[in-house]
C-alpha cells in the first residue's frame, strides 16, 4: 500500500514537471512566433482616402482609412468611386518603412459639389492634400539635397553680414527638376573665377557633388 501511495506521488510529481517544460515551451514557441511575425510584417500601410466611402483595393483585397502592418513588396492601389475618376498607382514598400497611401479622388464632371456638401470629406481632402505637400517637398529634397541649403549667401561670413559677400547660390525649379544659379559679385572675369570656384567649395562642404546639378553662373555685369 504505501509502494502505491510513493508511486503515485512520483508520478504526480513527473506530471507536474512535465506541465511544467510543455507550458514554457508553449510560451518560448509563442515568443518566436510574435517575433517572426513582426520581423515579417515590418512596413506600415497609412492609408488615406476621399471621400471616405471610396472602394479601396491594395492587392485586390478591401481596405479601409487606416494603418496596416505589412510584409514588404510591391502592393496595387486602386481608388473608386462612381461620379469619380478612378486612381490606380503602385507603391514599393520596403522593409522598416511607412508607406502613404494618400488619395484624392476627383470629380468625374470637373466639378467639386461633392466635397461642398460633406464637410467631413472637404476636410479629409485638404488634410490629405497638406500632406502630400510635405511629402512631395520631403521627396524632393531626397533627390536634391542642395535645397536645404539654399538659397545662400557668403555675406554671413563676414563682420557686417552685408558687403563684401562673393557669392548668392539660388534654386532654380523647372517642374521636376532643380538647377542652380550663381550669382558672382563682381563684373572682372578674374574674380569671378575665384568666386566661383568659393562656391564650388562651399557646396562640397554640404557633402554634395556639385556634377550633380546642372549651375549657370552670372555676374552682376550680366
Amino acid at each position: 500500500m504505501e509502494g502505491t501511495d510513493e508511486a503515485k506521488k512520483k508520478k504526480r510529481v513527473q506530471l507536474l514537471i512535465f506541465g511544467s517544460i510543455a507550458g514554457l515551451i508553449i510560451i518560448v514557441l509563442i515568443a518566436i512566433f510574435s517575433i517572426a511575425t513582426e520581423n515579417i510584417n515590418n512596413v506600415t500601410l497609412n492609408v488615406r482616402v476621399t471621400p471616405g466611402d471610396a472602394t479601396i483595393l491594395i492587392n485586390d483585397k478591401e481596405y479601409s482609412n487606416g494603418e496596416y502592418r505589412v510584409t514588404p513588396g510591391d502592393y496595387k492601389v486602386v481608388v473608386s468611386k462612381d461620379g469619380f475618376d478612378t486612381h490606380e498607382d503602385t507603391y514599393a514598400a520596403k522593409r522598416g518603412e511607412t508607406v502613404d497611401i494618400l488619395v484624392r479622388l476627383e470629380q468625374s464632371d470637373g466639378g467639386n459639389d461633392w466635397y461642398l456638401d460633406n464637410p467631413d470629406d472637404d476636410k479629409l481632402y485638404t488634410e490629405i492634400s497638406d500632406r502630400k505637400a510635405q511629402k512631395d517637398q520631403r521627396e524632393f529634397a531626397e533627390r536634391f539635397p542642395i535645397m536645404n541649403h539654399v538659397p545662400y549667401t557668403d555675406a554671413e561670413k563676414y563682420a557686417s553680414g552685408q558687403a563684401m559677400n562673393r557669392f548668392k547660390i539660388d534654386a532654380v525649379y523647372q517642374e521636376d527638376q532643380l538647377s542652380l544659379l550663381v550669382t558672382l559679385n563682381t563684373c572682372s572675369d578674374y574674380s569671378a573665377n575665384i568666386y566661383k570656384q568659393d562656391a564650388l567649395d562651399w557646396i562640397r562642404s554640404k557633402d554634395i557633388d556639385p556634377n550633380d546639378y546642372i549651375i549657370n553662373y552670372k555676374t552682376l555685369c550680366d
